[in-house]
């Protein structure tokens, strides 16, 4: 069992621009929920063929579409990855840092399958800790092994469709 607990970061310590940027990052996703999930019924989708009706409301689709979509969900994915390396420097302070960071995806994990399975099918926690417990053991990894590794898997990812694998 861990010798010291940790504690919040005071806000005089906290990363006022990261903070910030997860802020626009939330708006985009909700932005783009508001359009897309939300302000139709959940049923739509097994619906063939529809498209909004109006001219505002297709400018906002588009907006949305290009404008906010993948980049705020790009964002809020980087911050995540930001701030789980935040948290393990600083765990890493007090001794113990996979086994708390492991002890806190796994309760992300836990609210994540209970609102994916019972409350929203859309639920993005559950892949936040998964992602975050394949990350987890790449945080001790040499930083040039990590490049290499993110070099790799991103040649896959354009190389593939050229190869025409889907992805």
């Amino acid at each position: 069992m861990p010798k010291t607990t940790p504690s919040g970061v005071p806000p005089d310590e906290r990363i006022a621009p990261i903070d910030i940027l997860r802020g626009i990052a939330l708006f985009g996703v909700m932005a783009v929920n508001v359009v897309t999930a939300f302000r139709v019924s959940m049923f739509q989708q097994f619906l063939p063929g529809f498209e909004p009706a109006s001219f505002p409301d297709r400018v906002a689709g588009v907006f949305v579409s290009q404008v906010l979509e993948l980049k705020a969900f790009a964002l809020f994915s980087l911050l995540f990855g930001i701030g789980l390396g935040i948290q393990f420097e600083r765990l890493s302070r007090g001794g113990q840092p996979f086994y708390w960071l492991a002890r806190r995806l796994a309760v992300l994990l836990v609210f994540g399958l209970i609102h994916l399975l019972f409350i929203w099918n859309g639920d993005i926690l559950t892949e936040y800790a998964l992602a975050g417990l394949i990350v987890l053991p790449f945080l001790r990894v040499p930083k040039w092994l990590v490049g290499w590794l993110a070099f790799g898997v991103l040649y896959f990812y354009v190389v593939m469709p050229l190869m025409g694998l889907k992805i």
